[in-house]
């Protein structure tokens, strides 16, 4: 289980995200507050993701990330 605040930046996310998939048969990956920011993100801005909000469901959404990542998301009435 890995409980997000991995990087801000895309490639190294779903490089670090492919090394935990290598190694174990199931991965549960929740997103960090990391892996939204976008200040300075030069990847961001060259995918045309203007905020956070897009940036996660850039994340959510990429074929690349979710191969086989099981993806945990918590609201307020999960705590």
């Amino acid at each position: 289980m890995i409980l997000g605040d991995i990087t801000h930046s895309l490639s190294k996310l779903v490089h670090t995200l492919k090394l935990f998939k290598l190694k174990f048969k199931d991965v549960y990956y929740c997103p960090g507050n990391h892996e939204l920011w976008i200040e300075s993100d030069k990847e961001a801005a060259e995918l045309n993701i203007h905020n956070s909000i897009e940036k996660f469901h850039y994340v959510e959404n990429n074929e690349k990330i979710i191969f086989c990542i099981h993806f945990i998301f918590l609201d307020n009435e999960s705590l």
